[in-house]
């Protein structure tokens, strides 16, 4: 009975001792327990940093593998925009300096544009008069838009947009009215386009000396088109007594070629 007694004094003596070292260390070592914290801490770092960053690499290199193929086409896709890029400045370049040395042979004022000018090629016609561009409304064009080749030459004005198609209702469309002016002379007229889309030139009895081999520009006076655009030249003329107007035939710069490049810009207001 003696020997269990000492027992359960000594058990109790060792929870006593016990508890009075854990409250102890509870109260006065909170900040040793903290530098215990932070050395384990930074041994699982310096431990699983470097097997993260493996892990990784390694992840990212499978990654690679397996989107090598797609990568390759990627950049041989962005090349080949790069190239197509670099033409079309190219042609933009050579189409101001055509335009300016036109200009200058005419003594034309400039061409009232905004910038900038936009590029696309021709899908095909939608009906005899109407072209079909590959470029719409998503790409930065609108109805009004004046569309014109190389040489400053007029094909129409866009009429309608889609998505990423658009319409333009070129100078062959019969509902036309053109306001045109004839150079060197300088008479007005109007070009309008028969039922055979043949272009012709209607231009007053008292008008100034017109020649086969004239010039046709816009004259800007109806706002639809900027003035000093060329149409083309004329062919024939017949002289009317009894009608109101002279007329001519005009032969078209553009005829029709829709492998062209076709340049797209906004009036100025």
């Amino acid at each position: 009975m003696n020997i269990r007694n000492k027992i359960n004094r000594k058990i109790i003596f060792a929870s006593l001792a016990l508890f009075i070292f854990i409250s102890f260390v509870v109260l006065f070592w909170d900040n040793k327990l903290n530098v215990v914290y932070s050395a384990a801490t930074s041994v699982k770092y310096f431990i699983g940093h470097p097997i993260n960053w493996i892990y990784r690499k390694v992840g990212n290199g499978f990654i690679l593998i397996k989107n090598a193929p797609r990568l390759s086409q990627e950049i041989e896709d962005l090349q080949f925009k790069n190239a197509e890029l670099t033409n079309q400045a190219l042609n933009l370049n050579l189409l101001k300096k055509e335009n300016m040395e036109l200009r200058l042979q005419l003594g034309a004022p400039p061409i009232n544009f905004f910038q900038p000018i936009f590029t696309a090629r021709a899908l095909g016609f939608d009906d005899f008069s109407t072209l079909v561009l590959g470029g719409g409304g998503a790409d930065g064009l609108s109805e009004g838009m004046i569309v014109s080749v190389a040489g400053n030459v007029l094909v129409g004005k866009i009429t309608k947009v889609v998505n990423h198609q658009s319409f333009t209702q070129t100078i062959f469309n019969q509902e036309n009215k053109i306001p045109v002016k004839v150079m060197p002379s300088g008479s007005l007229g109007f070009l309008k386009a028969d039922t055979f889309f043949n272009l012709k030139l209607e231009f007053q009895k008292n008008s100034s000396k017109i020649s086969i081999g004239d010039t046709i520009l816009t004259s800007g006076l109806d706002k639809t088109y900027p003035q000093n655009i060329i149409i083309g030249k004329i062919s024939s003329i017949k002289f009317s007594e009894q009608e109101l107007f002279n007329e001519a035939s005009v032969e078209p710069a553009w005829n029709k070629d829709i492998e062209a490049l076709f340049f797209i810009q906004s009036l100025r207001d």
